[in-house]
């Protein structure tokens, strides 16, 4: 889960932009139990490590 917070406008945008579907897995949300959760908007990776 996203520790930056995601307003609400811009996770629609991206579940419209998505069509409801995982970009990573390319799964429909109508195939899971649960909604998609919006966590990769923002960068937050810690990239100092190697």
């Amino acid at each position: 889960m996203s520790k930056t917070y995601i307003s609400v406008a811009l996770r629609q945008l991206v579940r419209d932009r998505a069509q409801n579907t995982c970009e990573y897995y390319l799964m429909p949300e109508i195939a899971v139990l649960v909604p998609h959760e919006v966590d990769h908007v923002i960068n937050e990776c810690d990239c100092t490590s190697p």
